[in-house]
């Protein structure tokens, strides 16, 4: 009876440290996913940007991983960039910025300033 007992605190064990192992397995796996996804985020964001600066629609690759439904995070965060974009109102020194290749903080002010 004592080597069953035995038996089965060893198997109880050796599942226990399985489930450690995998435990430890998702963690690095979800900041590795954290990560990337903050990585999409900022280049989703970077092209946006361009596109609101430039008035143009840039072409968005539809490679499998495009198309994989995003998580919760990034999707809040992406509406949430959207609805900011949407408020904050754009000066129009940008066209003269963008169209001249001035230094952005020089221009801005001499924009401004001499109503253009």
């Amino acid at each position: 009876m004592s080597s069953l007992l035995e038996e089965l605190e060893r198997r109880e064990n050796a599942a226990r440290e399985r489930v450690e192992q995998l435990r430890e397995q998702i963690a690095e796996l979800t900041r590795r996913l954290e990560a990337e996804e903050d990585r999409v985020l900022r280049l989703v964001i970077a092209r946006e940007t361009v596109e609101e600066i430039l008035g143009v629609s840039l072409p968005v690759l539809t490679s499998p991983a495009a198309r994989c439904p995003p998580s919760p995070r990034a999707c809040a965060a992406r509406t949430h960039t959207r609805s900011v974009s949407r408020l904050t109102p754009r000066s129009r020194a940008i066209d003269v910025i963008v169209r001249s290749g001035l230094d952005s903080t020089s221009a801005t002010a001499s924009a401004l300033n001499s109503g253009g």
